[in-house]
């Protein structure tokens, strides 16, 4: 075998997944090679790191703590009496604010500026001649078959009796 194969198996080599003839190989070619017994040692030593950083086991926790820590971390955990998760959204929205506000102002200038509008007096009604009620009646003149004004709207007239 040359280098290159042997180094692709040094892992397998070190976690004893060879078989015996393959373990055989490796460890002669090891015994002749600086390059690849230098190689692993590399991994021997990087293997003996990892076995003392192992992991510790974890601490026991209820599931009182589990919930707790749950409710903490929901967007709705400022709805929680009593709680007061980091996670939670701020209360104060000045976007909803400033919306609120323009509306206010909107509502309010129109309210304003309809009060402010001149307002024009009611016409004076004068008494009617019979040229204006002859006029009032022809405009409005029934038509024989329907019961409709010609305008196509009902309306009343106003009719003076003279004494």
């Amino acid at each position: 075998m040359n280098c290159n194969q042997i180094k692709k198996r040094l892992t397998r080599y070190l976690e004893r997944m060879c078989d015996n003839q393959e373990v055989a190989e490796i460890a002669r070619h090891i015994e002749s090679c600086p390059d690849c017994a230098r190689e692993l040692r590399g991994l021997q030593s990087v293997r003996g790191m990892l076995r003392c950083c192992r992991p510790k086991k974890p601490e026991a926790v209820t599931i009182a703590e589990v919930q707790t820590a749950v409710l903490e971390r929901t967007t709705h955990a400022h709805m929680v009496p009593g709680m007061k998760g980091r996670d939670a959204p701020v209360r104060e929205q000045p976007g909803r604010f400033v919306a609120a506000a323009a509306v206010l102002l909107l509502v309010a200038g129109g309210l304003i500026w309809q009060s402010i509008q001149p307002v024009e007096p009611p016409s004076v009604q004068r008494t009617l001649s019979d040229d204006d009620m002859f006029f009032i009646l022809q405009e409005h003149a029934l038509i024989e078959d329907q019961s409709v004004f010609t305008s196509g709207t009902l309306g009343s007239v106003m009719v003076n009796y003279k004494e």
